[in-house]
């Protein structure tokens, strides 16, 4: 659960000598969306016990070394190397005893998420690869967390250097091996769903007419969307459909009840607790402050994610 105060959603930013961590940093798009950055220089055997995360998450190996584990295998990793944590997996790491590392990370999601992280080499199965411009990602992560007001513009900005980020470890792949089997180019009809989808989430989708006027059935064009696009195609209607809403709450003094038809919700207390489990606020708070940021001096004081 988001820690609130005063009915927001707070955001947090610990800085001390060997931790430093932006935190809940508000969402602004469907597609892609960072959660959390950081960067931490760990003490000799530092254990992270596995446990699942709510997003996926990238660490990258400054100095030093350690060991990630999953289920039966480990990986021994050092400077140089990025590893990957997939949302919902049970994963646990730590620092070597001698050579303990110092490591930067982002944490993202969204519903191109998954597509993008495969993209970048990363899988549940190959979370661990090299990383030839490893300096150039930390120098990127500094910056994002030296932007820590909550305004659109610095979202734009932190998400700016996200996706730098992500064409560095993709265009590092493309150089090494290109798309391969792993990552199948979209179906066309998968794009032509999601340009549909696009253009008319504000109606009353139904997958299955949608399956229908493609020429496939519901299950197969869902099978089909997720491998593609990483989610549903609900989740990707109702990512789209949450953000338009908060956009238009930012923006503009329409009522809330114009705002829930306008994105596709004729029930508006339906949109309501929707909308509160999206963004953790409702939507009338969400338009009076949104977020604010607590700045905390020691790791542990503000918990929220899970890194």
């Amino acid at each position: 659960m988001k820690e609130m105060l005063d009915n927001k959603a707070i955001s947090g930013y610990t800085v001390s000598e060997s931790f430093r961590c932006l935190e809940n940093i508000p969402r602004m798009s469907s597609d892609l969306f960072l959660s959390y950055c950081g960067w931490e220089k760990t003490t000799p055997s530092q254990l992270f016990a596995p446990a699942s995360r709510r997003n996926h998450v990238i660490h990258f190996v400054l100095s030093g070394k350690g060991k990630m584990f999953y289920g039966n295998k480990t990986w021994e990793i050092t400077r140089g190397q990025a590893f990957y944590i997939a949302p919902g997996e049970e994963i646990g790491y730590v620092s070597d005893e001698n050579d303990p590392w110092s490591y930067v990370w982002i944490g993202y999601n969204g519903v191109r998420a998954e597509e993008y992280s495969g993209l970048a080499g990363f899988t549940v199965d190959h979370p661990v690869r090299d990383c030839a411009d490893i300096e150039k990602i930390a120098e990127l992560i500094e910056e994002i967390l030296q932007a820590r007001s909550l305004t659109p513009a610095e979202n734009l900005y932190r998400m700016s250097f996200v996706l730098e980020i992500l064409s560095i470890l993709i265009r590092e792949c493309e150089e090494i091996a290109a798309r391969d089997a792993r990552n199948p180019e979209e179906p066309d009809f998968v794009r032509y769903a999601m340009e549909y989808i696009s253009k008319n989430f504000d109606k009353d989708l139904r997958i299955h007419d949608m399956a229908s006027k493609l020429g496939v059935s519901r299950s197969y064009l869902s099978s089909c969307f997720k491998k593609s696009v990483g989610c549903s195609p609900q989740v990707f209607i109702l990512n789209l459909r949450m953000e338009r809403a908060g956009s238009l709450l930012r923006t503009t003094t329409l009522p809330v009840n114009v705002i829930s038809a306008a994105v596709g919700y004729q029930d508006q207390l339906a949109f309501s607790k929707i909308f509160k489990q999206f963004y953790g606020v409702s939507p009338r708070d969400f338009r009076k402050g949104g977020c604010e940021v607590r700045v905390f001096s020691k790791k542990g004081d503000y918990e929220n994610t899970m890194l």
